[in-house]
């Protein structure tokens, strides 16, 4: 048996793919995408998605509870 835990060193680790491409920072990304849904009031199919997801979630919770 092997006295060493799985996955302790960096060799032994599986490579990692980039989250964002090169050339771009968190900081660039937040700056490009927050515009988008930070400002002004949400929409209405936006609110109306939301409602109805809503309504599906207490009707699992309550079948669930029931």
């Amino acid at each position: 048996m092997s006295t060493r835990p799985p996955y302790n060193s960096a060799e032994d680790a599986l490579p990692v793919a980039p989250v964002i491409e090169p050339g771009h920072t968190y900081s660039s990304v937040t700056t490009k995408l927050a515009p988008s849904f930070l400002h002004g009031p949400p929409r209405s199919e936006w609110v109306a998605g939301f409602a109805i997801s809503f309504t599906m979630v207490m009707v699992l919770t309550i079948s669930l509870a029931g």
